[in-house]
Order: structure tokens, then C-alpha cells, then sequence
């Protein structure tokens, strides 16, 4: 049987944090991609503009900015979050 790449290639990660930047350029967001389960890619975006949104608003944002910016690399997104920096100092 033969092995299964299950790492997402960097190009592909390259492209999804791409995308993000772009789509929020200039705007002081943080965008992480790393890799997820079976080739895919789990992205982390932190910025001010989340801070007042509910989670279904986010998720609504950031698979519209996926397929945009994406097309049919969007599929290889298996997670998806967005968090305000008072979401993050919370954790800390």
C-alpha cells in the first residue's frame, strides 16, 4: 500500500496566508496556517475588526474571504477562527 502525503505542502499555506493578508491589508491582522488533519490547513486570524462580532459573523467572513481569494483551495481548509486581541489576552 502506498503512503499518504498527509502534510499540506508549504506553496499551498503560502497561498492561504496570502489570501487573508490581502484580504485584510492594512488593517493590523495577524494570520497563522498551520498544518491540519489529512493535507488540509488550519488558519487563525487576529484582528480588532472581530472584536464585536458574533462567531457565525466571523465563520460568515472568513470562508468568503477563503473562496474568494482562494477558488478550490478553499476546500483544503479543514478549521477555521478568527479572535479579537481581547479573545487572545484572555487566554494568555
Amino acid at each position: 500500500m502506498a503512503s499518504v502525503n498527509t502534510r499540506p505542502s508549504r506553496a499551498l499555506k503560502s497561498r492561504v496566508k496570502a489570501a487573508f493578508q490581502e484580504a485584510y491589508e492594512g488593517q493590523n491582522v495577524f494570520v497563522d496556517v498551520s498544518s491540519g488533519y489529512a493535507g488540509r490547513v488550519h488558519v487563525i486570524v487576529v484582528g480588532e475588526r472581530f472584536e464585536r462580532m458574533t462567531e457565525e459573523e466571523k465563520q460568515k467572513e472568513l470562508w468568503r474571504v477563503a473562496r474568494e481569494g482562494l477558488a478550490e483551495d478553499a476546500q483544503r481548509i479543514s478549521m477555521l477562527l478568527a479572535y479579537g486581541p481581547s479573545d487572545v489576552r484572555a487566554i494568555g
